[in-house]
């Protein structure tokens, strides 16, 4: 079994981000993180190298990866220039996957990325995203987003 254990680390970060493995998405998503939390300017360049990333985190298929790409969305949102534009395809990935999930640690960073949301001003974009969700024919959806409405508002 060890030797089917392939080693990551000799990835790049982008290679690893869409690699089809987990553990490869996970390093890369955990390595991504400590290189936000270094970054101080929120307008650097190194913003706009992972943005295109970004966006897909939400989306990851496996929760123990996708719950770290949460994490990493997150802190491109709260600190950087970039973050707005994430907003759509972030939330299309939350209301279609994170909002509805099974661990609660995603579903509480779900919330946080949506309020997170709302407070970088984008708002209209949080509501036509909720609001599609609730078009969806799956009830725990149109129930989660129903309920995220509520939290917004109070």
């Amino acid at each position: 079994m060890a030797e089917d254990e392939v080693d990551f680390s000799k990835l790049s970060l982008e290679e690893r981000c869409a690699h089809k493995n987990f553990k490869a998405r996970l390093s890369a998503y955990e390595d991504l993180i400590k290189i936000f939390n270094r970054i101080d300017d929120e307008k650097s360049s190194e913003w706009m190298k992972w943005t295109s990333l970004v966006k897909q985190f939400a989306s990851d298929s496996h929760a123990a990866s996708q719950e770290k790409g949460l994490e990493a969305v997150l802190i491109c949102l709260e600190n950087s220039a970039q973050g707005p534009r994430l907003v759509p395809d972030v939330m299309n990935g939350i209301v279609n996957k994170c909002l509805t999930s099974t661990r609660a640690r995603v579903k509480e960073l779900a919330v946080l990325i949506v309020m997170m949301c709302i407070e970088i001003e984008k708002q209209e974009l949080v509501q036509e995203e909720l609001m599609k969700g609730m078009d969806l024919k799956n009830p725990r959806i149109v129930a989660a987003c129903i309920s995220m409405f509520i939290q917004a508002v109070q």
